[in-house]
């Protein structure tokens, strides 16, 4: 299948319409073959062509990401979560694959899969070390200078972190309104985990805005509450 030409990779295409069965490798010959094709000359054609097998490799391996979930127990985590974290790395996967190198699409992607859920079981286990519970929160807790406070509202007013516009409504809603992480997760059909992300990666561009006031940046930690006149 590595002498891949228009008819045969057409062909490809007309079967995955069908919904007739194709092996994971004649798809990436023909996805590869489609991908140089528009490369050299752009054609609308060409994309679709590359839209239907691509979306048609991540159905066929839906099983295979369930599979290497289910070598991992760990009951505590969000099933959700490690699917999504699976199905990334298929993803990726499709976008470094070459068939021609003779590797197995199977033993390649099951590689990546496992290790990427691996890694994310275990940086989530750090983070569950180092992050404070909602309820070692002090219910009153401290107040910090006004001017602090000043700066912090004027950061998110003005949106001088240029967050974008679903990091802007995690934080406002996380720390104005105190939307739980499930809450906003059902919102925006993601998991806790992944909201818990989306608000870490703002309060860092935040903390890239506070810099170099170096000492202000020390008072907002990865977790922060907001509430009229106090951070913490």
């Amino acid at each position: 299948m590595s002498k891949m030409n228009i008819q045969k990779s057409k062909r490809v295409v007309e079967k995955i319409l069908r919904r007739e069965e194709v092996d994971n490798e004649t798809m990436f010959f023909a996805l590869r073959f489609y991908e140089r094709k528009n490369h050299q000359s752009p054609n609308p054609r060409f994309g679709e062509y590359i839209k239907i097998i691509t979306n048609k490799i991540v159905e066929q391996n839906l099983g295979l990401v369930h599979a290497c979930i289910s070598k991992f127990n760990c009951p505590e985590l969000d099933e959700d979560a490690l699917f999504s974290e699976g199905l990334f790395a298929v993803t990726r996967c499709i976008k470094t694959y070459n068939p021609e190198l003779g590797w197995k699409w199977a033993t390649y992607v099951c590689c990546v899969i496992l290790r990427s859920i691996s890694k994310y079981i275990r940086s989530h286990k750090m983070l569950e070390l180092f992050e404070p519970k909602d309820e070692m929160f002090p219910k009153d807790p401290p107040e910090y200078p006004s001017e602090n406070v000043e700066k912090i509202k004027g950061i998110l007013n003005e949106n001088k972190a240029q967050l974008d516009t679903r990091e802007m409504d995690v934080i406002n809603s996380r720390f104005y309104e105190q939307i739980s992480l499930k809450d906003l997760g059902s919102k925006y059909s993601l998991s806790k985990e992944r909201i818990r992300q989306i608000q870490a990666k703002a309060l860092k561009k935040i903390k890239r805005v506070l810099d170099p006031d170096q000492e202000l940046v020390k008072e907002i930690p990865d977790k922060i509450y907001i509430s009229p006149g106090r951070v913490v």
